[in-house]
């Protein structure tokens, strides 16, 4: 496998990571919503904290990949 194959892989395997914490904080909302309970000031900025980070990792994916393609056609 080559450079560029790795770190496609390792971009997805924390995407999907962000992704699951995200669902896992959107469920938590839910959950309050569903019971008629205030939601917690801690669930809310996990929420916001997961889809900051969801956000952040799929928009950093063009400029990382530009980088590996400028590796790949310098090795």
């Amino acid at each position: 496998m080559g450079e560029f194959e790795q770190l496609y892989w390792q971009y997805l395997e924390v995407v999907a990571s962000a992704q699951e914490r995200c669902e896992m904080a959107v469920a938590n909302l839910v959950r309050y919503d569903e019971s008629g309970q205030d939601v917690p000031t801690e669930v809310l900025g996990e929420y916001a904290a997961a889809h900051d980070a969801l956000r952040d990792i799929i928009a950093a994916y063009p400029r990382s990949q530009t980088r590996t393609v400028r590796l790949a056609s310098t090795a």
